[in-house]
């Protein structure tokens, strides 16, 4: 394996990687797959330094199940409602000046559920920085 970082690393094409690690193409292609996922995966345990957190919301996707509440959607879709709803999932984005992301689905938009997100991130000396939300405001001086 550590043959196959070495020619993701250079950039070898897919032929050249199969040639290398003498096996067919296919694997190699799958293999290069599996190591550029990889990070994708990793996320930060904590948070140093200065921090920066902002929350998004995505609409709810039903992708995969068999019975819908609903009539199926439309690539692209909106929500029925304007604003915030229950058709929409709340998800918490935290990153620090090093790179460290961490990304979190909450349940709620709430203040508890950002706390209880938020706590395990931020040691008591990093300093968190946000835009205007007063929920997310009042979670970090909680957190």
């Amino acid at each position: 394996m550590l043959v196959q970082a070495e020619a993701v690393r250079d950039g070898l094409t897919i032929k050249q990687a199969a040639a290398k690690l003498q096996v067919a193409p296919s694997t190699a292609f799958r293999w290069r797959h599996r190591f550029l996922a990889l990070p994708k995966t990793v996320q930060a345990q904590c948070l140093v330094g200065i921090a920066e957190a902002d929350e998004t919301f995505f609409l709810h996707s039903s992708k995969g199940q068999r019975r819908l509440a609903r009539k199926p959607g439309r690539r692209g879709g909106r929500a029925a409602k304007r604003g915030l709803s229950k058709e929409q999932v709340p998800v918490l984005v935290a990153r620090d000046r090093s790179g460290a992301t961490a990304n979190i689905i909450l349940a709620a938009d709430g203040k508890a559920d950002l706390v209880a997100a938020l706590k395990p991130l931020l040691p008591s000396d990093t300093i968190l920085c946000t835009e205007g939300s007063s929920v997310l405001a009042a979670a970090t001086r909680s957190a």
